[in-house]
């Protein structure tokens, strides 16, 4: 059983015993980003695509097993290229990183090139990779053609996995 569960905070409730961490995301464009943090805020799986522009801040507030509230302000970068040259202003006093790649070999082959770009910026930072779009077939999706081995693979369509990379973030952040 998770020991996080996603709560609305009340304007009532402390900040005293609410743990703020700032994580960014970073992958390739249309892994899915932005539909990752969207469905950890509760909003539905949509199906469209809408490049992110430079960055949005999406802060998610759960509920730990010792009673704090943790509070991930997620910072979902935009993965063109066109915006590599500001994305390093966002590394600036992160508490994690989260690499996204889908099935799709390239974006694979990708993360490697994200945690050398990481590491240049904040190198002691922790990073979590996460496969995602686990559920649509593709010729690369196959074990054996994977590229390397990934901290998570999931679905943000169906939300596996959600409680279990939240628990092993909070894990990572906290230290």
């Amino acid at each position: 059983m998770s020991s996080l569960s996603i709560v609305k905070q009340t304007k009532n409730q402390t900040k005293k015993n609410t743990l703020t961490y700032k994580i960014v995301l970073v992958g390739d464009a249309g892994t899915g980003k932005s539909t990752f943090v969207k469905r950890l805020s509760g909003l539905n799986f949509v199906t469209s695509y809408h490049a992110t522009l430079g960055v949005d801040v999406h802060c998610v507030t759960f509920k730990s097993i010792d009673n704090n509230y943790i509070n991930f302000c997620i910072w979902d970068t935009a993965g063109q290229e066109k915006f590599g040259g500001i994305r390093e202003g966002y590394y600036r006093n992160t508490d994690g990183v989260i690499i996204l790649c889908d099935n799709n070999k390239m974006t694979q082959k990708n993360v490697a090139k994200w945690k050398t770009h990481i590491k240049q910026f904040c190198p002691s930072v922790p990073i979590m990779t996460i496969k995602n779009k686990i559920d649509v077939a593709s010729k690369s999706n196959n074990k054996q053609n994977e590229i390397m081995t990934f901290d998570f693979e999931m679905s943000t369509k169906n939300m596996t996995d959600y409680d279990d990379i939240l628990e092993e973030l909070y894990g990572l952040v906290k230290k």
